[in-house]
């Protein structure tokens, strides 16, 4: 009877510490014009970009994980990565936009030309997803077309598909064929 009547003691004692009651403050933070870190900060949720996001937007940042829908739909579809907390959503449709689809125009020295793409490779109907670390070149003397991969470079942007090769230095590009240089002092032009 003894053990019993202790670690019901010792149950009340530590209960007693877990009590959900907290301390009254004599003024409130409201009234004293001092607010807590935590009332600064916004805090974000699960359904904070329904509030945020512009109903026009197709691409956006939930705050944790991306979303795609329907011009001025109410629902996305959005990856499923779980977060403890969320940040602030935003809209991504001009970084999507730009991440898909981008062409270049190169006129070089001797009148030759060549087309760049990031993001998308397009030709008539054909469409080719492009990864953020390769680009497509379309060669329109040959009208052959190399699919590279970014190769460490120096200075400037290097891409190689192993025979061709694009390198680009601020706003002037050259093309290669293993040691040869096949198109210099080639600049992009106005569409």
């Amino acid at each position: 009877m003894m053990k019993y009547w202790m670690v019901s003691g010792l149950l009340a004692l530590l209960l007693g510490g877990c009590s959900p009651e907290q301390p009254q403050q004599t003024e409130s933070a409201a009234s004293t014009g001092l607010a807590t870190a935590e009332e600064k900060t916004p805090s974000y949720g699960p359904e904070s970009w329904k509030d945020i996001i512009p109903a026009s937007c197709r691409h956006f940042f939930d705050g944790c994980n991306t979303c795609t829908r329907a011009p001025d739909a109410e629902v996305a579809a959005c990856t499923r990565k779980a977060c403890m907390t969320y940040k602030k959503p935003r809209c991504l449709d001009s970084e999507t936009a730009a991440a898909e689809y981008q062409q270049t125009d190169y006129q070089c020295q001797g009148g030759e030309s060549f087309k760049v793409f990031r993001g998308e490779y397009r030709a008539g109907d054909m469409r080719v997803k492009l990864e953020a670390d390769e680009i497509w070149l379309s060669d329109t003397q040959t009208r052959t077309a190399h699919r590279m991969q970014k190769v460490p470079s120096a200075s400037g942007e290097k891409y190689s598909d192993g025979s061709i090769t694009f390198w680009a230095k601020g706003a002037e590009a050259i093309v290669q064929q293993d040691d040869k240089i096949l198109y210099k002092a080639c600049t992009p032009s106005a569409n």
